[in-house]
């Protein structure tokens, strides 16, 4: 505390994700942050009961009216500690939420995450992931926004142009602000580059781990969102905002490793994928429907139409598969899954991790994929 003190830090941005994988968190003082750190702090378990546009859930099992919505514990994990480079004068730190006995929440969605990497970990196996988003920009504020009903919004630049020079140089200081203020966040960004249609772009974030590549998931849609509100923008990561454009998905790229090695990655395998890769691969397609179900909504299967380059079919391949196996160097060995849930404020990897039985390690019972 000391030395957040003697940075100039004078609050802290606290919180975690709800059933939604939607981030809610509050500020507390030095003081306060000091004893959330030393025993937890309560929270309203009502974020395990409501959408993301804070409308109660029927027959909620977990929380409800019968139970008052009563405050749940949060722990805090120092290892997210960050800066907020937006925010000067502020740090964040992420929290997990615990039951009444003390155990993980069934409803917190980074814990039950973290309880299936354990249970790789168990198998011999260590989880690397990384995530790209598609979003589109525009030249709104909230209240225009709300002022237009969400329609009629002028795009950050018109027409359709994936992979532009132009327009990207068009709008550098957007562009090394993403780049710069997500580094100094704790988010390194890969690449970044315009998509096929008005204002939208796509974000590749840098693997990590699969904790904190799902906390990095998590946090650069609301720094994206945050960034672009510096420049008097509004983005969204709607699946399906417009019926007449494209569009925004993501890929959540997906790994398994022994150690050092690649456990996808198999030399003297004719195609190069390990018996493991084929596997995991394997056991999503083959439990793809009831994972579709749970996590694509009905914009975001609106959007998941043959010749559309995106995700239709369940099988191997590149652009309208939903598996797409990259393999072409040894430890480059991956399998980037295309239906990633593009729900407003959403968050795919903490979302995921509601399903212990299919994430990240598929089925127990080894399958094979059907042929590409």
């Amino acid at each position: 505390m000391a030395e957040l003190a003697a940075r100039g830090v004078t609050r802290a941005k606290i919180g975690g994700f709800d059933v939604d994988g939607v981030l809610r968190g509050k500020y507390v003082s030095l003081d306060k942050l000091k004893s959330a750190l030393g025993g937890g702090f309560g929270f309203c378990d009502v974020i395990f009961g409501w959408d993301c546009a804070d409308v109660l859930y029927d027959n909620v099992k977990v929380t409800g009216w019968e139970t008052g919505y009563p405050d749940t514990l949060a722990v805090l994990d120092t290892s997210t500690l960050r800066d907020i480079p937006w925010e000067p004068g502020a740090v964040a730190i992420l929290a997990d939420f615990r039951d009444e006995k003390g155990g993980p929440h069934p409803a917190c969605p980074r814990s039950l995450l973290r309880t299936v990497a354990d249970r790789a970990k168990q198998m011999g196996f260590s989880a690397k992931f990384a995530c790209e988003f598609e979003f589109f920009c525009f030249k709104e504020t909230p209240a225009s926004l709300h002022e237009k009903n969400f329609t009629g919004m002028t795009p950050l630049s018109p027409g359709m142009f994936g992979y532009s020079w132009v327009r990207e140089a068009q709008n550098k200081q957007l562009m090394a602000d993403i780049f710069e203020k997500t580094k100094a966040f704790g988010i390194d960004i890969e690449g970044l580059h315009t998509e096929t249609g008005p204002g939208v772009y796509e974000v590749a974030i840098r693997y990590d781990d699969v904790i904190r590549a799902a906390d990095k998931a998590a946090l650069c849609k609301v720094a994206l969102k945050q960034i672009a509100h510096e420049h008097g923008l509004a983005i969204t990561f709607m699946a399906k905002w417009n019926a007449d454009l494209p569009g925004s998905s993501g890929h959540i790229h997906q790994s398994l490793w022994r150690g050092a090695d690649s456990a996808f990655s198999d030399p003297a395998s004719p195609d190069g994928m390990s018996r493991t890769m084929r596997h995991y691969i394997g056991g999503q397609c083959a439990l793809l429907p009831e994972l579709t179900a749970l996590i694509s909504h009905r914009q975001l299967l609106q959007a998941l139409r043959p010749r559309r380059l995106g995700p239709a079919h369940r099988h191997l391949g590149h652009r309208e598969p939903h598996h797409r196996p990259a393999h072409h160097r040894h430890r480059h060995s991956r399998r980037p899954r295309r239906v990633p849930p593009g729900r407003r404020r959403h968050q795919p990897l903490h979302r995921h991790g509601r399903e212990p039985r299919r994430w990240p390690l598929g089925r127990r019972t080894p399958s094979s994929p059907p042929p590409s």
